[in-house]
């Protein structure tokens, strides 16, 4: 069964949220239980609620209405009706002053019905900045773009690992045919023909180790030139030569032994004192790479030991010059000293030459 309209408008005001417009007192609800019944059994619409006195409003006190809210609150009262409910009561006028009791000078012309029960509108919700059609559209717009980048990335990687393998197979045929040259070159040519040929080859390899070899080889031609020419005494041929190999090469500590050898020999016939220190110089260099370079030890020791005779001259010529400075030569000395073998004939004379700078 349903509960009539008079009864539901009872339960309403009982379950108001606002305790102004609730019943003040449990008579009260029962006179307006009985009228609700009441209006119930006969048909009529109207409960009416207890009878109330004067309210205390925002605009001052207000006398009680006498019109029914739960009809229309703009319609003339009934006759025999009721009287309407009470309006909102708050604790303290703002238009009033301190001990005032009078109305406020701001009367407002409300109709009969709810008095001036402020009535409260919440704002419409704000729109969303993007519709949730919109956002469902771009983040499938960006997953899109996301597995079409994916795939065109993967798609150029895999071009260009074909793109390498394909050069690198290239490149090694190439090579080989080019390796295969290199070692059919006529070794009954000139030194400088093979020279000249093994360049030409060479600038065609394309692969490091291939090319490492080959000059590797090319150095040993060098090498062999200039030691002709150091057999018929074309020093500055030598030099070139052996030069031109330790750049072919550098790694190879052999090939330094031959400047070594060379500065050396030159120092020794040279008459003027500077050049002969230059040469010396020169020399202590050239046998210092080979024992750096060198990874036999039996060679490096013995790289070692030349390195050390070769900075012992070089102070000793720059102590016979009176115009080099005594830290210089001890400079050469510390050198020399930290290659040569202990106890050998090099270093006792290293110590005496020492004794001497000191003095």
């Amino acid at each position: 069964n349903q509960v009539n309209y008079p009864l539901w408008q009872v339960i309403e005001r009982v379950l108001d949220k606002s305790p102004a417009l609730r019943y003040s007192s449990a008579p009260d609800l029962v006179k307006a239980l009985q009228d609700a019944q009441h209006a119930g059994a006969s048909g009529s619409m109207i409960v009416a609620p207890p009878q109330l006195g004067h309210q205390t409003t925002i605009y001052g006190v207000q006398p009680s209405p006498s019109a029914n809210p739960y009809l229309n609150p703009i319609a003339p009262p009934i006759q025999g009706a009721g009287q309407l409910p009470p309006p909102v009561a708050y604790p303290y006028n703002p238009y009033s002053q301190p001990g005032q009791t009078a109305q406020s000078p701001h009367t407002p012309n409300f109709p009969q019905g709810f008095g001036n029960a402020p009535v409260y509108y919440p704002p419409p919700p704000r729109q969303p900045l993007i519709k949730p059609e919109t956002k469902q559209f771009f983040g499938k717009f960006v997953i899109s773009l996301v597995i079409m980048g994916s795939l065109f990335a993967l798609i150029i990687v895999a071009i260009n690992g074909i793109s390498q393998a394909l050069e690198r197979t290239n490149n090694t045929r190439e090579n080989a045919t080019v390796v295969q040259q290199i070692k059919s070159i006529d070794k009954k040519k000139s030194l400088e023909e093979q020279i000249s040929e093994m360049q030409s080859l060479i600038a065609k390899l394309k692969g490091d180790l291939e090319r490492k070899e080959a000059k590797s080889n090319l150095a040993v031609l060098y090498e062999k030139v200039g030691k002709n020419a150091l057999a018929q005494n074309d020093l500055v041929s030598a030099e070139s030569a052996f030069r031109n190999s330790v750049d072919q090469d550098p790694d190879n500590g052999i090939l330094y032994t031959n400047l070594g050898n060379l500065y050396d020999r030159r120092a020794r016939a040279e008459q003027d004192v500077r050049t002969r220190i230059s040469l010396w110089q020169q020399s202590a260099e050239s046998w210092r790479s080979a024992a750096t370079k060198e990874a036999n030890p039996d060679a490096k020791n013995r790289y070692a030991e030349q390195t050390a005779i070769a900075y012992y001259n070089l102070a000793w010529e720059m102590n016979e010059d009176p115009g080099f400075p005594n830290h210089e030569i001890r400079s050469a000395l510390y050198l020399a000293q930290d290659y040569a073998p202990t106890g050998s004939d090099v270093d006792r004379s290293i110590q005496l030459l020492f004794d001497q700078v000191r003095n």
